[in-house]
């Protein structure tokens, strides 16, 4: 992992995280039990950055993989490199050999370091030191291994799937050569130890079968208390000693935030995250913009009240309000039934039995009954001849007249020549020798 320069916004280089007991206990459920942590929430809660400090605390390398709409999970286990093989090929001469082309993923490096390392130097013909994220993994133990898969939602739901056995069992079978890749171990059980963190920000919902493998937990935004501790944190570890200006600085963005939190969702836009906060923080010490200020005015919106899109602005206009029964539909795509309600928290539960919590403002809308069709005029009831609308439906072919004519002697003889179908349905009937008319 490259080191990020001073001014760059987003470090994950593990050297600030403020982990609340809760997540600490989590991590040391997922160490003991094999499985991995499923960190779920809103986006800017801080889940993407817990990988790279439990790695950089522990001494455990570090590897990551940012989930697109177009990964597979064979991404996560290697790749093949076909556009070289291809190319190899109509060079002419002696092809490689086929593992050549292979190269490992993110949970190789986790399962088995050797064997990963070991494909890595004969499809690159590289040195050690450039390895994938040698930057910061050069004086740490390839025994222990902290594996970062990020925001797994994006993908369609055959990635976590597809990663059901490798996590599990800790097994895969690479499909170009044959061969079965499993966690080394020393004979007694004993192996390299990892830990498998993934995100998701809820855009898309997560199979029951995967949820059941994981260690899950949510994390809350920060409150005011907890975004002053981060900033400080932040400003000593890369800025140096926070001065009382730095403290009464925090604490003044940590009021702002706040109330724009709840100005956001009154507008039905997304709230401020704790990366917004520190890009104020950091706007603020650096063009030395007052809060209050009129410059602040302008900053507060470019921050913490961003415009959203179309529909968002649709939304804002609505007037909606949520009840525990309703059946509703998320931005994520998810059709679930409200069965708690807990100030901006609702807690859903799919048709599956799976529940979970969801921002009020990511719901979409609420789905209505569906009401009984009722009869169109224009459909099966008018006479093509007259036009004129009859409220008795037409028979079916078969079915039994009703004979107006005994109470009618007005009315002409029914024949069967004027229905238009056939008369050997008549004879059926009334027999060969009847008067239709009868």
């Amino acid at each position: 992992m490259v080191q990020p320069p001073a001014d760059f916004p987003d470090r994950r280089d593990g050297r600030v995280y403020l982990m609340p007991e809760k997540l600490e206990l989590a991590v040391e459920v997922a160490l003991a039990t094999g499985r991995p942590l499923l960190l779920r929430g809103e986006p800017g809660a801080g889940k993407s950055s817990l990988a790279a400090y439990v790695a950089r605390e522990r001494g455990w390398r570090y590897f990551e993989h940012v989930v697109t709409s177009q990964t597979q999970a064979r991404d996560l286990l290697w790749t093949f490199d076909g556009v070289r093989r291809l190319a190899d090929a109509q060079a002419g001469g002696n092809l490689p050999r086929t593992d050549t082309y292979i190269q490992p993923g993110v949970l190789w490096w986790a399962l088995a370091p050797d064997s990963a390392a070991s494909h890595w130097r004969a499809g690159t013909l590289a040195e050690p030191e450039s390895m994938p994220f040698s930057d910061v993994n050069t004086d740490r133990s390839a025994d222990y291994t902290i594996v970062l898969i990020d925001e797994i939602d994006k993908a369609d739901p055959d990635l976590p799937n597809g990663l059901l056995v490798p996590l599990s069992a800790g097994s895969f079978t690479v499909t170009e050569t044959g061969e079965v890749v499993r966690k080394r171990t020393d004979g007694q059980g004993a192996g390299p130890r990892h830990l498998v963190i993934i995100t998701t920000n809820e855009d898309r919902e997560l199979p029951e079968a995967f949820l059941r493998r994981c260690v899950v937990v949510w994390l809350d935004p920060p409150g005011k208390d907890q975004l002053i501790k981060i900033a400080l944190a932040h400003l000593a570890a890369y800025e140096g000693p926070p001065s009382k200006s730095d403290q009464a600085l925090a604490e003044s963005l940590a009021e702002e935030i706040t109330a724009a939190r709840q100005e956001a969702l009154k507008r039905r836009i997304r709230p401020a995250s704790t990366a917004e906060y520190l890009d104020a923080l950091r706007a603020c010490r650096s063009l030395r913009i007052a809060v209050g200020s009129e410059e602040w005015q302008l900053l507060r919106q470019f921050v913490f009240l961003k415009p959203q899109q179309r529909k968002a602005k649709l939304a804002k206009e609505q007037v909606k309000s949520w009840d525990v029964g309703d059946e509703v539909l998320t931005a994520g795509g998810i059709v679930g039934h409200i069965i708690d309600i807990d100030g901006d928290r609702v807690t859903l539960e799919t048709s599956v039995g799976a529940s979970f919590v969801v921002m009020k403002q990511y719901i979409i809308r609420k789905l209505e009954e569906p009401e009984p069709d009722e009869p169109d005029e224009d459909e099966g009831y008018e006479d093509e001849e007259t036009g004129e609308y009859d409220d008795e439906p037409e028979l079916a072919e078969g079915d039994d007249e009703i004979d107006d004519t005994e109470d009618d002697g007005d009315e002409e003889e029914d024949h069967p020549a004027d229905h238009g179908g056939a008369t050997q349905g008549s004879d059926e009937a009334h027999g060969p020798d009847a008067n239709p008319a009868a």
